[in-house]
């Protein structure tokens, strides 16, 4: 019975901290606006500089609206699928992904290594890829659910089975995906309403992550203090170390 438990602080943080790190980039006017210091599209820029993946950045920053809402949208959809257990292992794997990118895009020259915090996020989702969710999660409560539905002693079990919790996790993703379309919805309207978050306190490119070389921050040698806080210009120095930071 503990072991079942074990893995739902993990996944309640994940979840919240995805969650978080989407709405927070949709609140944000400033990091869908080209020429904010702050955009998703000077990040980009910033980060290929010293980026193994320097290309890829590139070519991204020419279509970096859509990035930034694309990476918005997924934090979003991973947190909220992690959270509720629902498509468990899809959430986590991609979770992965994002912290891979993210790793490569913002942190890859954190020094030492274990000072950027999104290499600890890639390696945090393998239990739940591996594992899976554990208790109370929709994926376990659907399939529960369809077993009750088909009845021990009919024929065909395992295929009405197998179709009814296609079905119901079908339903599910539907409502989530409609409760999650609401929350994005919401946090860009309210965003823009108030006018957005100020630049002094940016959403950063990574959920938990400072922002790379074009916001001020404390693993550049050029610059002052700043994220998840701060902003300025892009610096010319490679980041040499980078501590943990709160969600983006």
């Amino acid at each position: 019975m503990t072991r079942n438990w074990a893995l739902v602080p993990l996944r309640v943080f994940l979840g919240v901290t995805f969650a978080f790190a989407g709405l927070q980039k949709l609140a944000n006017p400033d990091f869908f606006r080209s020429s904010s210091p702050i955009s998703i599209q000077s990040q980009l820029l910033g980060a290929a500089r010293h980026s193994p993946i320097h290309p890829v950045l590139t070519a991204l920053g020419h279509v970096a609206v859509l990035v930034g809402v694309l990476l918005a949208l997924g934090e979003l959809a991973v947190g909220l699928g992690t959270l509720a257990g629902l498509h468990a292992r899809v959430a986590a794997v991609g979770g992965l992904l994002i912290s891979l990118g993210l790793f490569l895009s913002v942190s890859f020259h954190s020094s030492p290594y274990y000072t950027g915090s999104d290499i600890v996020f890639l390696f945090a989702w393998t239990p739940l890829l591996v594992a899976g969710p554990g208790p109370f999660s929709a994926d376990a409560l659907l399939a529960g659910r369809a077993g009750r539905g088909t009845g021990a002693a009919s024929a065909g079990t395992g295929a009405d089975m197998e179709r009814r919790t296609l079905l119901l996790r079908a339903g599910a993703t539907a409502a989530l995906g409609a409760a999650g379309a609401v929350a994005a919805g919401l946090a860009a309207g309210i965003g823009r309403l108030v006018g957005g978050t100020p630049s002094r306190a940016p959403a950063s490119l990574a959920a938990g992550t400072a922002p790379p070389p074009t916001a001020a921050t404390t693993t550049t040698t050029a610059q002052p203090p700043g994220p998840p806080s701060g902003s300025a210009s892009p610096s010319t120095a490679p980041p040499t170390t980078q501590a943990p930071r709160p969600p983006g």
